[in-house]
C-alpha cells in the first residue's frame, strides 16, 4: 500500500503556539509564552513590597555579631541581607533578559515581514547587537520601536532599588534579662585593718578613688548631674553602653547651695586652711587623711571640703596598730550635712562674688549639701564598666551608708588630686560655682566607690538589660517603588506585542527566536551571497544580497527573500 502524502497544512500547524504541543510541560510552555512577563511582574511586586514594608527599619547585627542573639534569636546580617536583594534582582535581571531577547526577535521578524523592501545584514546588526531599530516608516516600525522603548530601560534600572536602601548604626533593647554581680570580686574586708593601720595603704586608696572619678566623668558621656557608679570589669564580658541596669545602689550627694560670704571666713577656718597651705596641719587643724596637706599645692582650682567640726583630726583618730578592740567590720551606717569648702580661685582664672577673696588669692564658700547612698531602679549604662541612674539626684531616695563618712573624711585629699589630675570634665574658666559643684560630685563619687569595691563584699546579683548594637535599615520607598512602576513596562510590552502582532503581522508571536531564525528558509540568500555568506564573521553591505525580507510561502510557512540595493 501507498503512503498517504502529507498535509500542506501541517507545518503551519506546527507553527501554531497557542495550542499545547506534545511532550510540552506548563512549566516550559510558561517560560516560552506571556506567562513570562506575569511571574516577572510578580517577582517586581514581591521584591518590592517586602524592601518596602519588611526591610524597612529592619534592625540587622553588625558583621562582628553572631546571628543568634538574645537567647537563640535568629537575626540577619547586612551582608545576608545584600545577598537576597541581589539574588532577587539576579532572577529578575534573567527574566528581564529572556523577555527582551523575545522581543528583539519579534521585532526582528515584524521588520522583516513588514517593512517596505525589508532590511539590509548591517540594519539586522543594529537591531540585534545594540537594540536601534532604523528610522520608522510605518505603523509597523512605530511597533518596533515602541517594543524596544519599553524593554530597554528594563536593563538599566537595578541601581535604582539597590541605591533605595541606606544603612545606619543602631541598637536594640535584649528581651531577656543577663546577670551581673554587684560588687566587685576584688572587695576585701581583711584590707580595711591595713587602711586604718598603714599610711602608705590609705595614700594609695586617694590614688584609686582619684582613678574612680576620673574613670566615671572622662567626659565621653554629657554630665547631667546624676549619680554615677564604677561596676565590674567582667573577663570576656564586655556590657554595651546603654544597657539597663536594675536596683543599683549609687554614692549620691546633693549640693543645695553653694554661697560665697562677703565676710572674712571665721578664725577656727582660717586657721585650718593656712596650716593646710603652709604643710603645717597639726591634729586640731589636721584636714589630710593621708598625710598630704592638701591646699600646698598651689595648682590654680585646688578646693577641699570640710566641715570644721567633723574632721579626721577632731575625734576619728586612729586606733593604735595592736588595739584588739579593733573590728574588721564595715564602719556603721552615715549621712552627711552642712560643710565649708576652701579653696584656690586666683581672679584671672575664676570670678567670684565682691569680697569673696582672701589672703594667697583663696576664697571660701558655705555648701549645704547631703551626702550618702541610693538605690537607683534603673541606671544606664554610659561606658562598659560605669552607670548612670536615670533620675536625677532630688528624686532618689538618700539613705545613710557604712562608707559615707570614711568618704567625707577623704575629700580633702581626693578633691585636690581630682583638681590637680585635671582629667575629668571639670569646668577650667569663669564659672565657679559649677566648677565646684562638679569637683564635689566627682570627688564624692570616687571615694565612695572606692572604699565599697576595696572593702565590702558585695555577691548579690543585678539584672542588666543589653542594649545590643544594630545596623538599621532605612528604606526610600520612593525609589523602590519608582523601580516597580518602570519594571511595569516589561508587563505593558507583553500587551504591545501581543496586540500589535495580531493586528499587523501573519506570523504568530515568536518565542524562540533563535531557533526559528536557524530553521527559516534562506536559500534565496544565500544563493545571491555566494558561499561566502555561510562563512560571515561580521556584517558589511553586502550588495549581491541586497535587503532581505520575511515572506509567506502558502502551504510552507515563512521564508527569506532578498532583493538587490538600489
Amino acid at each position: 500500500m501507498g503512503t498517504a502524502s502529507p498535509d500542506p497544512t501541517d507545518a503551519l500547524r506546527a507553527l501554531d503556539t497557542s495550542k499545547p504541543r506534545p511532550g510540552e510541560t506548563h512549566l516550559s510552555r510558561g517560560l516560552k509564552s506571556i506567562g513570562l512577563p506575569l511571574l516577572h511582574l510578580s517577582c517586581c511586586v514581591v521584591i518590592s513590597f517586602t524592601i518596602a514594608y519588611v526591610l524597612d527599619g529592619y534592625l540587622a547585627v553588625p558583621a562582628e555579631s553572631p546571628r543568634y542573639v538574645d537567647g537563640g534569636k535568629f537575626k540577619l546580617k547586612v551582608s545576608d541581607v545584600t545577598t537576597l536583594v541581589s539574588t532577587g534582582l539576579t532572577i529578575v535581571r534573567l527574566l528581564v533578559g529572556a523577555w527582551a531577547g523575545t522581543i528583539i526577535w519579534n521585532c526582528t521578524f515584524i521588520l522583516l515581514e513588514k517593512r517596505p523592501g525589508g532590511l539590509s545584514l548591517p540594519q539586522l546588526s543594529r537591531i540585534m547587537a545594540f537594540n536601534v531599530p532604523p528610522i520608522p516608516r510605518s505603523p509597523s516600525e512605530g511597533l518596533v520601536l515602541l517594543l524596544l522603548l519599553l524593554i530597554i530601560p528594563q536593563q538599566l534600572i537595578a541601581p535604582l532599588i539597590t541605591g533605595a536602601v541606606n544603612w545606619s548604626p543602631s541598637f536594640e533593647f535584649s528581651q531577656s534579662l543577663r546577670p551581673t554581680q554587684a560588687g566587685s570580686p576584688e572587695a576585701n574586708p581583711t584590707s580595711w585593718f591595713w587602711y586604718y593601720y598603714a599610711g602608705a595603704d590609705r595614700r594609695a586608696s586617694v590614688r584609686r578613688a582619684a582613678a574612680m572619678a576620673t574613670m566615671a566623668w572622662d567626659g565621653s558621656a554629657t554630665d547631667r548631674a546624676h549619680s554615677r557608679h564604677v561596676m565590674n570589669d567582667v573577663r570576656g564580658v564586655s556590657i554595651p553602653i546603654n544597657s539597663t541596669l536594675f536596683n543599683a545602689v549609687v554614692p549620691c550627694i546633693r549640693a543645695h547651695s553653694i554661697t560665697f560670704p562677703t565676710a572674712p571666713p571665721p578664725e577656727k577656718v582660717l586657721k585650718i586652711a593656712k596650716d593646710s597651705v603652709h604643710d603645717q596641719e597639726e591634729s586640731e587643724t589636721l584636714l589630710t587623711r593621708v598625710g598630704e596637706a592638701p591646699l600646698r599645692y598651689g595648682v590654680n582650682g585646688n578646693a577641699v571640703l570640710f566641715d570644721p567640726d567633723d574632721r579626721p583630726g577632731t575625734h576619728d583618730a586612729l586606733p593604735p596598730k595592736y588595739d584588739s578592740a579593733f573590728v574588721m567590720e564595715r564602719p556603721a551606717d552615715y549621712k552627711k550635712s552642712g560643710i565649708i569648702i576652701f579653696g584656690k580661685t586666683p581672679n584671672n582664672i575664676f570670678n567670684t562674688t565682691d569680697g569673696g577673696n582672701y589672703d594667697w588669692c583663696h576664697t571660701y564658700a558655705i555648701v549645704n549639701l547631703t551626702a550618702g547612698i541610693a538605690q537607683s531602679p534603673t541606671s544606664t549604662y554610659v561606658s562598659d564598666r560605669v552607670v548612670e541612674a536615670d533620675l536625677p539626684s532630688t528624686e532618689l531616695d538618700l539613705k545613710g551608708g557604712p562608707w559615707v563618712k570614711e568618704a567625707m573624711y577623704l575629700m580633702p585629699d581626693v578633691m585636690s588630686n581630682v583638681a590637680m589630675m585635671h582629667s575629668t570634665k571639670l569646668y577650667t574658666w569663669d564659672d565657679i560655682e559649677r566648677y565646684l559643684d562638679k569637683l564635689i560630685r566627682y570627688s564624692y563619687q570616687g571615694a565612695w566607690d572606692m572604699l565599697y569595691r576595696s572593702y565590702e563584699p558585695d555577691n548579690r546579683t543585678l539584672d542588666v538589660r543589653y542594649y545590643e548594637p544594630r545596623v538599621l535599615a532605612s528604606v526610600s520607598k520612593a525609589r523602590v517603588f519608582a523601580w516597580l512602576a518602570l519594571s511595569l513596562l516589561l508587563t505593558l510590552s507583553a500587551v504591545v506585542l501581543v496586540t500589535g502582532n495580531k493586528a499587523s503581522c501573519e506570523r504568530s508571536i515568536v518565542f524562540d527566536g533563535p531557533v526559528a531564525a536557524l530553521v527559516t528558509d534562506a536559500r534565496e540568500v544565500l544563493e545571491k551571497g555566494g558561499v561566502g555568506l555561510t562563512n560571515l564573521a561580521y556584517v558589511t553591505k553586502e550588495k549581491k544580497v541586497g535587503k532581505v525580507q520575511l515572506r509567506r510561502n502558502p502551504g510552507s510557512g515563512f521564508y527569506l527573500a532578498s532583493s538587490h540595493m538600489e
